[in-house]
């Protein structure tokens, strides 16, 4: 076998060689302990309408969040070599299309956490998942295992019980038409789903700062000119805050970017599910929100289902043969809960 002469680099890794076992204990501590950070954030980022004092809507909310967003990209974007460049795409009508989605999404999470208790809405939301196995077999043509046919069905028996504690499951139907709560957690976990599916077909032909730049541009030209209409006026301290959701949401993102490169997704994807954990903290000492047993067992189903879901969906990738450049490897895919907004 030949050997190659060139010296590696320091901190390089043999390429197609398997990775010491310290290494890889390292890279899945790293990649869950920025996971769970990101989990944090995305907590106080949907909690924000509560944080604002309740009284701002979730589509005002997104909308100042896209544009702070967007001046933060814009700014780092001038700052690198290449400019703005590097945001061009010639995709824009999917562009829109996946801002569309995820500002609904959004806004329907937001205003779901601001009207139900924290832990209610939180575990409501996290049936995104189900929807995206969904639209996944419908739009992608994907085949569904046995097991993941499991993880939904476990996600949806949760879903009902944190549900029932709402509404009286014969006239849930009624409630979620009438514009009940319960309907905003329900919507935003449908339309961030889409957005998973539009920005599963994004990141594997654009590049992130494309990525990010015109979901925050297209969101603030979607959801800017709604707002205005329906515009809650802002004291100075409310509105500075609603303006950190912005930079504060794209430090998630990043988070969530290192979490998933680091460690496989069978471990990180279930980690997103402390978000029930956190979000059940933050309205317990925020707002003296108590979960009841139905949200505490529905929530648990749910998380059971989930990790299902994201084992379901595990795939064994090759070794690089020595002479392949790690270069050549297309982009990464990091489903589970890697697009959420």
């Amino acid at each position: 076998m030949a050997v190659s002469s060139a010296a590696p680099r320091p901190g390089d890794r043999a390429t197609g060689a398997p990775d010491s076992a310290p290494t890889r204990g390292q890279d899945t501590a790293r990649g869950v302990a920025w996971v769970l950070v990101a989990c944090v954030i995305f907590t106080l980022v949907y909690a924000s309408g509560r944080l604002a004092g309740g009284g701002v809507g979730g589509l005002q909310i997104m909308a100042i969040r896209y544009a702070s967003a967007l001046v933060c990209i814009v700014g780092f974007a001038l700052a690198r070599r290449g400019g703005v460049s590097a945001c061009r795409s010639p995709r824009p009508f999917r562009h829109f299309s996946r801002a569309m989605m995820g500002g609904l999404g959004g806004a329907c999470l937001i205003q779901g956490v601001t009207l139900l208790p924290m832990a209610e809405a939180s575990a409501i939301g996290l049936l995104d998942g189900v929807f995206s196995v969904i639209l996944g077999i419908v739009l992608l043509g994907e085949r569904v295992r046995p097991l993941r046919w499991l993880g939904v069905a476990l996600s949806l028996v949760g879903g009902l019980l944190v549900i029932a504690g709402r509404a009286d499951l014969s006239g849930l139907l009624d409630h979620l038409l009438a514009g009940g709560a319960v309907f905003y957690p329900l919507a935003g976990a449908a339309f961030v789903a889409m957005e998973r599916v539009l920005m599963r077909q994004l990141a594997l032909r654009e590049g992130k700062m494309a990525i990010l730049f015109h979901v925050n541009l297209f969101g603030t030209l979607i959801l800017m000119p709604v707002a205005l209409m329906t515009w809650v006026p802002l004291e100075g301290p409310t509105l500075a805050l609603l303006i950190a959701f912005g930079p504060l949401a794209l430090l998630g993102q990043f988070c969530n970017i290192r979490g998933f490169a680091l460690a496989e997704v069978s471990i990180t994807g279930p980690v997103w599910y402390s978000w029930l954990i956190f979000a059940a903290a933050l309205g317990w000492v925020m707002f003296d929100e108590v979960p009841g047993p139905g949200v505490i067992l529905g929530g648990a189903v749910i998380a059971l289902g989930g990790v299902l879901l994201c084992a379901s969906g595990r795939k064994r990738v090759p070794a690089l043969p020595a002479s392949a450049p790690a270069d050549t490897l297309g982009p990464s895919e990091t489903p589970g809960k890697a697009g959420r907004e």
